[in-house]
């Protein structure tokens, strides 16, 4: 086992081409120097145009020392069948072999499989917090290359943690120590990552939503001191049926938006003078819809605006054939706003709250974090550095 390591968190680079074989939160089998390991795909990123890194975590250390040891517990047909694989340095096993080779590792490790071979929710739940994560540091325009510290609480899980082979050594354990940081105490920081360049500066806070609350369903708050504007993504899965993707609404949902909009009914919405206080649209809310599976390690995904989704959830078009509510590509004609308008509409202060609502920010966590589920949750702070160079100098919003 070679290569960055930090805990039970190992990764490594390839060529894109060979990370095909390697898909988030699939189980995979390791040949060290001395022993074969068993554990899961956390996560795999681009780190430049031709190679990839895969992030494994939950590692497991088997009793075997090799693939020639662990064949003798195979029955004879599957015996060649890993010879033929294993000639290739990163390969995906049959269905069948897979199988076969889960029944085996049950008898040893039923503990390592019964807790680590996911469940579905818990699967989405951690394809939302890292689209969100990285949608916060594609809203700042920032990038891997502006990190300059990384926090992690030991106990919980964060997709925080799939950054940490950047910084190595310099991961520290998280601890509050910013007067801002009280108001995300709440609501249980699992981690923290900080941005920085010449002018800006931004802060995301990972989070678990308190377990014992009722659900309000904000997956991403983004805070942008530049503009003085606050943006929150609820996410919702798109799931394949046949050949469309589709979101189908539940009692869930509708609850949400009545808490979504108890959080509308305390803010001002009462535009300042200022020159950046114009909004074309001044709710906080819009609903992220993402696929749960990735296109080449890319989340394909459409938002909409609360008051948009408001609007059309009930027309007969959002209807399937049994008078349910649901929501796919095509029931809604192309009529959302793609990942990067989105990007840029929160960056240059388009969106999202008023000066003076974003005033009240304190309060407005202090009611998220107190009406949280145990789902996770994602708070980013972009804020100006001192002595900073004007805006003629910085093209950026």
């Amino acid at each position: 086992m070679e290569n960055y390591s930090l805990k039970d968190i190992f990764s490594f680079t390839i060529r894109k081409s060979q990370s095909e074989v390697f898909k988030k939160s699939s189980l995979v089998l390791i040949q060290s120097n001395d022993c074969l390991w068993l554990a899961l795909v956390k996560s795999k990123q681009p780190v430049s145009s031709i190679d990839t890194r895969i992030v494994l975590h939950h590692l497991k250390k088997t009793k075997w020392k090799n693939t020639d040891i662990l064949k003798e517990n195979l029955e004879k047909n599957y015996i060649t069948k890993l010879e033929n694989y294993t000639q290739n340095d990163y390969v995906k096993l049959s269905q069948k072999l897979s199988e076969h080779l889960l029944r085996i590792f049950a008898d040893d490790y039923f503990e390592f499989l019964e807790n680590y071979i996911i469940p579905n929710k818990e699967i989405n739940n951690s394809i939302m917090q890292a689209d969100a994560i990285n949608l916060a540091i594609s809203i700042s325009g920032m990038d891997n290359r502006n990190i300059t510290s990384i926090e992690i609480n030991d106990t919980k899980e964060t997709e925080i943690s799939s950054f940490s082979y950047l910084l190595e050594d310099n991961v520290i354990n998280y601890e509050f120590n910013e007067d801002r940081e009280e108001l995300v105490k709440s609501c249980y920081p699992t981690g923290k990552i900080t941005f920085e360049n010449s002018n800006e500066k931004l802060t995301i806070y990972t989070a678990n939503k308190l377990p014992l609350e009722r659900v309000l369903g904000v997956d991403l708050i983004y805070i942008n001191d530049t503009h003085k504007n606050i943006v929150m993504l609820q996410y919702k899965i798109l799931k394949k049926e046949s050949n469309k993707w589709i979101y189908r609404f539940d009692q869930q949902l509708y609850d949400e938006i009545e808490r979504m909009d108890s959080v509308v009914n305390t803010i001002n919405n009462s535009p300042s003078s200022n020159i950046d206080d114009f909004r074309l649209n001044n709710h906080p809310f819009f609903l992220r819809f993402i696929k749960n599976q990735s296109s080449n390690g890319n989340i394909i995904s459409f938002n909409i605006s609360l008051e948009h989704f408001k609007m059309i959830k009930d027309l007969p078009i959002c209807r399937g054939k049994r008078g349910g509510g649901l929501l796919s590509y095509e029931n809604i004609n192309k009529h959302y706003i793609g990942k990067q308008e989105l990007e840029a509409l929160i960056r240059c202060g388009y969106i999202g709250t008023h000066q003076y609502d974003t005033k009240s920010l304190s309060e407005i966590i202090e009611l998220i974090s107190n009406n949280l589920n145990n789902h996770s949750l994602v708070i980013a702070f972009k804020e100006k550095l001192q002595n900073t160079l004007d805006t003629a100098e910085n093209p950026q919003c």
